[in-house]
């Protein structure tokens, strides 16, 4: 009996555990793993970084993680240093405790398995209103969509050296 009421408890624990991350953010736990997975691998530079690397002046950028959505099944996943786009319907601004700021563009809404509520607010504090001319260019990781599931396909390089 109490070899079983701890395995609940441990069952318990597990299950919460996992779910504990992904608090308030309004996305599906695979796009929120993804987006996790490449936040850690691409963190956003410090601004004394960038301005000692790149022929920019760092107070004109906007970092921002962007998750787009194609017609195709596929999701890109990448790290934008000028804001958000609204060239194409944009959803956000999603971030929680761990996860940084990100925006969603999805013009048919494809993506609705994996965002559980597409926000729309925030978005104009990560717009610029005058969009510099930028060359750098961060990692792309490509996710196909098959089925419910999310499955990592491939990834496009910068040109970012950390």
């Amino acid at each position: 009996m109490k070899l079983k009421i701890l395995k609940l408890i441990t069952l318990y624990l597990v299950l919460f555990s996992c779910n504990g991350n992904n608090t308030n953010s309004n996305l599906g736990n695979q796009l929120y793993n993804a987006l996790i997975d490449y936040q850690e691998k691409n963190p956003i530079p410090a601004k004394e970084n960038t301005s000692k690397t790149f022929f920019l002046i760092s107070k004109n950028l906007i970092y921002i993680y962007e998750v787009t959505f194609y017609k195709d099944g596929s999701v890109y996943i990448t790290l934008n240093p000028s804001g958000v786009s609204f060239e194409k319907k944009s959803y956000g601004i999603y971030k929680n405790h761990k996860l940084k700021a990100t925006y969603i563009i999805d013009d048919d809404k494809i993506g609705q398995n994996f965002v559980k509520k597409y926000l729309n607010k925030d978005l104009d504090k990560y717009t610029l209103s005058k969009a510099p001319m930028i060359d750098v260019t961060y990692p792309t990781y490509i996710y196909k969509i098959k089925g419910e599931k999310l499955v990592f396909y491939d990834s496009i390089r910068g040109n970012v050296r950390r």
